[in-house]
């Protein structure tokens, strides 16, 4: 017996360490992608206000260069980090962090998603920025994108099908990279879209106020959203209303576009909106609106170019003027 315990103790003691070592699990591998979109801007505002978005500039821009990490923690488990490592003061957020959350996929049917992300609220605010035809954003997204808030920190549940989609979605309302929200409310989000007949769309979405403190509120405290989206082979159609009660000062307003992107060939699609904007309903001679012409093309399979001319006629500035705009974006 003696014999025995010391020859276990020596190979315990004298065998290889890899024999002995121990097993790791392997991390979860983690996609890796991104974009980059170098543009150019020749604003002729001769009224500088930044306010509504007017630049009077001449200058070349970093516009944005994002990378994102996906990977499947395990099969009922994903998560999605983005970050943009370009300079987004043209779009009003100097952060870093763009979207970090996690996709649960316990409830059958359903994807719950934990953290920050972009608010499932109306047609154009969940398209990824890289997808989107125009360079600007519409003024649904609002002036200088103080209307309606493009990300915000809580929980969404989804479910979609070939014929609906709806999100049911509760978040903090103070908008992306905040602290801790400093009340008890949040707000409310409900989105649904749906196939009526081929190739058409309709949905509608309900932000409902949970903000107690208005001059804390960065988006809508209280607004209603719908649309019609029509997807024939020669190019999309879509037409968008929003209308709620601005953060802190709670006047009423609304926004809308229609967007339609004829395709001319397998690379090419013109890029024809015309967008209005109302910041207080009850005023006279204080709406804004642009007709916005541009061409989109695709150099290549992961590249291409975006040039937009952009007519305005905003009541509230004395010198608005135009604007040229051109983007090449390049994907990875």
């Amino acid at each position: 017996m003696k014999r025995a315990f010391l020859a276990i103790l020596f190979v315990m003691c004298f065998a290889p360490l890899s024999a002995r070592a121990v097993t790791i699990i392997k991390p979860p591998a983690l996609g890796i992608s991104g974009y980059t979109q170098f543009g150019y801007t020749r604003d002729s505002s001769t009224t500088l206000a930044p306010a509504n978005n007017y630049n009077r500039d001449d200058s070349f821009r970093l516009v944005k260069s994002r990378l994102t990490f996906k990977g499947d923690i395990d099969p009922m488990v994903a998560v999605n980090l983005q970050i943009d490592i370009a300079d987004s003061s043209v779009n009003g957020n100097n952060k870093l962090l763009t979207d970090a959350y996690f996709d649960l996929k316990y409830l059958k049917g359903h994807i719950v998603r934990l953290g920050q992300f972009k608010i499932p609220f109306g047609l154009e605010n969940p398209i990824p920025d890289s997808r989107l035809y125009p360079i600007s954003n519409s003024y649904i997204k609002g002036v200088s994108g103080k209307l309606l808030n493009s990300r915000d920190i809580g929980i969404d549940v989804s479910a979609k099908t070939d014929k609906i989609e709806y999100h049911a979605s509760i978040i903090n309302g103070n908008g992306p990279n905040t602290a801790a929200d400093n009340n008890s409310s949040k707000d409310l989000i409900l989105s649904v879209r749906g196939s009526v007949a081929s190739r058409l769309q309709i949905g509608g979405s309900l932000m409902a106020p949970g903000k107690t403190t208005p001059a804390a509120q960065v988006t809508f405290r209280r607004a209603v959203d719908g649309f019609i989206y029509y997807t024939p082979p020669a190019g999309d159609v879509s037409f968008e209303y929003i209308s709620g009660r601005a953060p802190v000062t709670s006047l009423k307003e609304y926004a809308w576009y229609l967007l339609a992107t004829p395709k001319l060939n397998d690379r090419t699609w013109l890029v024809l909106r015309y967008d209005k904007f109302d910041p207080n309903k009850a005023a006279t001679n204080n709406t804004a609106s642009r007709t916005t012409f541009g061409l989109l093309y695709k150099t290549s399979k992961y590249s291409l170019v975006k040039v937009n001319y952009e007519w305005r006629n905003d009541k509230t500035v004395t010198n608005d003027n135009n604007a040229f705009k051109a983007l090449w974006q390049v994907e990875y």
